[in-house]
């Protein structure tokens, strides 16, 4: 706590920051999946099953919470939806990973415009 206020912020501050600083993060993640998958950014955010839609929003669901470690909650509101769909998301693509070399391929390509 010294820290926060040897560098002039309080705790509550510092707080605010990190969750501004992982959502531009987080912005940036789905920005560039639509782009490498070359789907469009308003499509991720929409309750359609379409295939190509549901793997870009599940891989979105799934760097996010990798590279900045964002509530599941936090990543469901941003999509709008629930906790436990982005847990199945980030399950998925595990999954996906370990038995679909295309699949793992894909994620890798994405990982990599990061």
């Amino acid at each position: 706590m010294t820290a926060y206020i040897a560098a002039g912020l309080n705790h509550k501050t510092h707080t605010r920051f990190l969750i501004e600083t992982k959502g531009e993060m987080s912005d940036h993640i789905i920005k560039t999946v639509a782009a490498v998958l070359n789907v469009p950014l308003a499509n991720l955010f929409q309750k359609t099953r379409k295939r190509e839609i549901v793997e870009a929003r599940q891989i979105s669901m799934s760097l996010i919470k990798q590279r900045t470690n964002l509530p599941v909650t936090a990543i469901g509101r941003k999509f709008g939806q629930d906790h436990s769909t982005v847990l199945y998301a980030i399950d998925t693509v595990s999954d996906l990973c370990s038995s679909d070399k295309l699949f793992r391929r894909k994620v890798e390509r994405i990982e990599e415009s990061l």
